[in-house]
Formats: structure tokens, sequence, C-alpha cells
């Protein structure tokens, strides 16, 4: 957690240190123009839409300009847009359990889908078994430097995945192609969560072999 921390701190460092770099006149204060170069610079693209909409959140004085403590909200906020449209592949402004599935596959988990259902009730409040972004917003605003890996996280803790023994209580006995997730996610579990795309195909050799 230490490591978490210093991270966390040193990202303010970041976010404060590219501030300062495109507050021109030096006023404490950002315009809309100055904003966007400086959230292209921390690596977040977001369209003048997006933007817009996140601006009016957080300009509580509506002077049409950001102060330091309203760019690091921003900042944040940009981040979770940005993991929220990784997640929406379709573009349709929800999440759907199709999609849930696919993310988490991107990271090499598998889950089964009764529970991926009961991590997307967690935070579909509406109840219409989809997922919108003032939903995600609302649930996920709290997790520092969000990512699609510490997103996941937080949704499997949530729903009450346990990674390490619901998900994989044994290696796959079976030699089908449909068990090949579970092999990913074992790997990736040896590796803290990662797992190379490359790996795909050397284990269905393996499986192929093993028949």
């Amino acid at each position: 957690h230490s490591s978490k921390n210093t991270m966390i701190q040193q990202r303010k460092t970041d976010i404060q240190h590219i501030f300062e770099k495109y507050d021109l006149d030096k006023s404490g204060e950002l315009s809309m123009h100055e904003l966007t170069l400086a959230l292209n610079d921390l690596g977040q693209s977001v369209d003048s839409t997006q933007l817009e909409h996140v601006f009016q959140k957080v300009d509580t004085n509506c002077n049409s300009l950001v102060s330091l403590v309203e760019f690091e909200q921003i900042f944040a906020e940009s981040q979770l847009l940005n993991v929220f449209h990784e997640i929406d592949v379709d573009q349709s402004g929800h999440i759907t359990i199709l999609e849930l599935e696919r993310a988490f596959g991107k990271l090499g988990i598998w889950i089964p889908t009764p529970q991926l259902q009961r991590m997307l009730q967690k935070v579909d409040d509406d109840r219409d078994g989809r997922v919108s972004y003032s939903e995600f917003e609302s649930f996920f605003r709290s997790v520092p430097m969000a990512d699609l890996s510490s997103i996941a996280e937080r949704w499997m803790s949530s729903g009450n995945v346990d990674v390490g023994s619901d998900l994989v209580p044994s290696l796959p006995t079976t030699t089908t192609k449909a068990s090949l997730p579970l092999w990913q996610f074992v790997v990736a579990g040896g590796m803290g969560g990662t797992v190379s795309r490359t790996m795909t195909a050397p284990l269905e050799f393996v499986k192929l072999q093993a028949q």
C-alpha cells in the first residue's frame, strides 16, 4: 500500500507541475484551451464534448477558468471517462455484460456469467441491465489513478469475487477451446495480473499436445 500511496503522491506532483506549465500568465487558473493542452500532456485524450461536460461539473464558481483543485477533479474524471469508453466497445453510452466480460478478458481474467451479472447489478442503479456513465462515475469516482486494471480490481471486490480461489479452484482438466480463458487466468495470476496476448497461441498448442 505504501508504494501505491507513493505513486498517488507522485501523480499529484506531476499534475501540479503540468498545471503550472500551462498556466502561462501565472494566474493560478487555466482557460479551456490551456486545460486541453494540459490534459493531453498527462496522456488524457478527451474530446471537446466530454471536456465541456466535465468542465461544467467542476467549474463551481462559473468563471470559465479552472483552478488547481478543479484541474485535479477534471483529471480524475477524464481518467474514468477513458476507462468507461475502453469498456464500452460499441460506444453506445452503456456497458453491457458482454462488454464487461470482454474487458476482463483483455486483462486475462475469466469470470463466470452469474458472477458478472452480480457485479453489473452492483453498479446498475436503475436496474436496466446495463451501466451508464453516470452510474459508473458515481460508483468508481473514489478510485485513485483509475485505469482498466484498478477499476476491474474494485469491481471484483464489490461483487465478492475472490480471484485467488473462487475463479480457479484447480487447473482445467478439459482440452476444449472453451477452457482456454481459465488457462489464461491462471497464467495472469502468476504474473501479477498481466498476461501477454502472445501467450494464447502457445497455451493452445499445449492443449492440443495434451489431447
